[in-house]
């Protein structure tokens, strides 16, 4: 079974912020896919990860996030 996490995401206002809010999330281990929505600031993030681990390395990269959400798929 793998988990979703769900986590709001400001500051990624153009495909420049996306691309690398996508970088900053891949670099945590345990990430799969990662999809964001720029219209509804969601970022959605598929595997095994620590949803905190996510928060504090895009706040070091200096987005606003915090974590909305997790399940099981």
């Amino acid at each position: 079974m793998s988990k979703i996490s769900e986590f709001e995401l400001q500051g990624a206002c153009c495909a420049n912020g996306i691309i690398r809010a996508k970088k900053v999330i891949k670099g945590i281990a345990g990430t799969g896919k990662v999809t964001i929505d720029l219209a509804q600031n969601i970022a959605r993030v598929e595997g095994d990860v620590d949803p905190e681990a996510i928060v504090s390395a895009l706040r070091a990269a200096k987005f606003t996030a915090s974590h909305l959400s997790t399940a099981e798929q």
